[in-house]
């Protein structure tokens, strides 16, 4: 239970922080094309609890990721 509440407060803590994630990776003077990429990319233009979902699964040792190559999705295991 300790660990679960450690876990909702290091994600709700950087969900409240100030600052924009895609601003840290590309800058200030990036195009809105790449911006609106790395947003849907990183799952940021989802609501709160799917973010918190998909940041359970990156946490976990058995995550579900979904990988796209040449307009084909497959789904593997890492």
């Amino acid at each position: 239970m300790v660990l679960f509440g450690v876990i909702i407060m290091v994600f709700l803590l950087f969900n409240a922080l100030p600052g924009d994630p895609v601003s840290m990776m590309v800058g200030q003077r990036s195009d809105i094309n790449t911006r609106e990429q790395i947003t849907k990319e990183l799952g940021l233009d989802q609501p709160l609890p799917i973010q918190f979902l998909i940041y359970l699964n990156d946490l976990s040792p058995n995550s579900y990721h979904e990988n796209s190559t040449d307009n084909q999705k497959k789904y593997e295991y890492s």
